[in-house]
């Protein structure tokens, strides 16, 4: 990928490396959902948005938690026939997340869940 061997995205001729570039410039000064479209685009550029897997945002997923359906949301994940396949989930900053652990598992829980009625 271009942006490997790029030293900032003003020098750059490739519009995808400029783009991708740009992302990191947000994501380092604080801009949240930088970070996720950064992790986005950096996951298409190395392919892993292949074949029939596509790269998905904010992707929302029930599941039963002592009798009670609950929600959780995916920062980034790969998915493949409504399968996920890899899991990102950032580690939010924000006061009221300053453990960013609970809302993983719960990602991760729901993500094992919904693998498993498939």
């Amino acid at each position: 990928m271009g942006f490997m061997t790029t030293e900032s995205r003003e020098t750059t001729t490739d519009k995808k490396t400029r783009q991708l570039l740009h992302y990191l410039h947000f994501s380092m000064n604080g801009q949240e959902a930088a970070v996720e479209n950064f992790a986005a685009e950096l996951l298409r550029g190395l392919g892993y948005d292949d074949n029939d897997r596509i790269v998905f945002i904010r992707y929302a997923m029930p599941f039963l938690m002592c009798g009670d359906t609950l929600m959780a949301q995916t920062d980034v994940c790969v998915m493949v026939d409504n399968q996920i396949l890899f899991l990102l989930q950032e580690g939010k900053t924000i006061t009221s997340m300053m453990d960013p652990e609970p809302q993983i598992i719960a990602g991760a829980i729901a993500a094992f869940a919904k693998n498993n009625m498939k």
